[in-house]
């Protein structure tokens, strides 16, 4: 067999491997865009277990003030009460009148943090949920991924051995540096055609020498990326 046929022949099985290839790519490419989201909706829910935190710390020292500002109002009723100065009442009716102010003006920010309380604990849920489901998602694509690899094995096997029996039907030099390519780029990848002076793939201008003998017809490396050249 001519050694352009053979070549032929272990670019049509190539082509045989990147078909087997591609079927996992689709789904390798889908596995890491879910990977990311579920990444992304972690953090989110890491952050609102933050906020919730904070917002709760928040919470109970406004609460602490008020109960505080309760004290000040019931000691400043007693001192009215009790009091016969009416400077001490006098000073004990100022103090509950800031006081009250005080505690209207607490009462209505710890309604705000309630409300935003209840917030992050419905966005905490709904990414809980989207996680749960992003999970269930991925290992579903997982499993995919392991079938094609699975149903996939046996034949990719036999095109490799294949390629392998007509690399040996090869000239010994050409076998040679098929083999070079073979070792850095594996079966799939190793061959490359001259595209005008240029490697077909990485596109590294070739020497006048080697484009003018592959155009001949026969066989370089790129000496860029090491693939077998061929016309």
């Amino acid at each position: 067999m001519e050694t352009d046929q053979i070549l032929k022949d272990i670019q049509a099985f190539q082509l045989v491997l990147k078909r087997f290839e591609d079927d996992t790519v689709e789904q390798e490419g889908r596995l890491s865009f879910l990977l990311k989201q579920k990444e992304k909706k972690s953090q989110e829910h890491e952050q609102a277990t933050e906020k919730i935190v904070q917002v709760k710390n928040k919470i109970n020292s406004l609460e602490h003030r008020l109960s505080e500002l309760d004290t000040v109002v019931s000691n400043s009723n007693k001192v009215i009460n009790s009091s016969t100065s009416q400077k001490e009442v006098d000073i004990a009716e100022n103090k509950i009148k800031l006081s009250l102010e005080q505690k209207e003006i607490l009462e209505e920010e710890i309604l705000e943090l309630l409300d935003l309380e209840e917030k992050l604990f419905e966005d905490r849920a709904n990414q809980a949920t989207f996680i749960s489901g992003i999970s269930e998602t991925i290992d579903e694509v997982k499993s995919e991924i392991n079938t094609i690899i699975k149903n996939n094995e046996n034949e990719i096997k036999a095109m490799e051995e294949k390629i392998h029996g007509l690399t040996q039907e090869l000239p010994t030099q050409v076998q040679k540096s098929f083999m070079i390519a073979h070792k850095k780029h594996g079966f799939q990848k190793s061959l490359s055609q001259l595209k005008g002076t240029l490697c077909g793939v990485c596109k590294r201008e070739q020497t006048r020498d080697v484009v003018k003998e592959v155009q001949e017809g026969q066989f370089h490396l790129c000496s860029g990326c090491q693939r077998l050249l061929h016309k």
